[in-house]
């Protein structure tokens, strides 16, 4: 696992240096001089990649109203929160990530507008913080995925009357990112988990073939309607360490105020999970000339 993650990084800063070398050789991009020094000298290599991508893309299609934009983006617009020897990049509202939210897809935003936030308080900078040092203290295994899956954040502003409203996806454009609504630290830790699988799968499956045919479609636990061979995967590893993260956290002796105030919630949680990943797991091993061994050695490394 340790040999994907160096081979994502070499190969997205060969990316990364390959676009900015054929930009420089273009006179067009001469006017983003400013814009794109401010790109380049960014920390985060995902969000380089991202924004030279949309540039490309923009010069391409003829969008130069939107490479005119790039020059009133904010590439300030961030923070970085640091938790053991990690740094943790929160992005606000930032014109790339806006272009990239138009494509983003999760059920759950059928029907509610989804906004960045120009701002953000002390209190959710906190709430990072606290949520990613609650999985790495219980169980280094599970913050492997944190450490090495969650790079970038960027929290969601959605307008709702519905009491406890959290989603989370992310994009595979920028990669490494969970795209997230912030309610107590014990959701947020859900959430950000429940993406650093995604965010590993699909590095994982840039370089490895873990499905025979990827067109097949199978019944899952949690979906009526069959789901693509690949959704399932992603949906069993998601459930397998949620499952992992729930069992342990309820059996926490952790005297931690928002744990205790919220038990019978964590009860509740750890059955559901536990219900739906058995569910899942069984489905795999009747299903398991749809996947290649590597689809069953990743699933056994997964938390080991």
């Amino acid at each position: 696992m340790h040999s994907n993650t160096s081979r994502y990084i070499s190969n997205l800063n060969d990316e990364n240096l390959a676009i900015k070398q054929y930009i420089s050789d273009n006179h067009f991009f001469q006017r983003l001089n400013n814009s794109l020094n401010s790109i380049y000298l960014h920390k985060s290599i995902e969000y380089i990649n991202l924004s030279l991508r949309y540039i490309l893309k923009f010069h391409s299609s003829g969008e130069f109203e939107k490479l005119k934009d790039i020059n009133h983006n904010n590439f300030k617009n961030f923070y970085e929160i640091n938790v053991k020897d990690k740094t943790i990049f929160i992005f606000l509202n930032d014109n790339f990530i806006k272009e990239d939210l138009k494509y983003a897809y999760h059920p759950d935003t059928n029907n509610v507008e989804v906004k960045l936030y120009d701002q953000i308080s002390s209190h959710d900078l906190n709430l990072i913080k606290s949520s990613f040092e609650l999985v790495l203290n219980l169980n280094k295994r599970l913050y492997y995925y944190l450490d090495n899956y969650v790079n970038n954040i960027v929290p969601l502003n959605i307008e709702t009357d519905s009491k406890g409203f959290n989603i989370s996806f992310t994009s595979s454009n920028f990669q490494k990112t969970t795209f997230v609504t912030f309610t107590n630290k014990i959701l947020l830790s859900e959430s950000l988990l429940h993406e650093s699988i995604h965010n590993f799968l699909n590095i994982i499956e840039l370089t490895n073939k873990i499905y025979v045919d990827t067109s097949t479609r199978i019944k899952t636990p949690l979906r009526p309607d069959p789901r693509p061979i690949r959704g399932f995967y992603h949906q069993l590893l998601v459930l397998k360490i949620l499952n992992s993260f729930y069992i342990q956290l309820n059996d926490s002796q952790v005297s931690d105020e928002i744990i205790i105030k919220n038990k019978s919630n964590i009860e509740k949680r750890t059955k559901l999970f536990y219900e739906d990943f058995e569910k899942a797991k069984l489905i795999f091993f009747e299903n398991k000339k749809l996947f290649t061994q590597s689809a069953f050695d990743i699933f056994e490394q997964i938390d080991a």
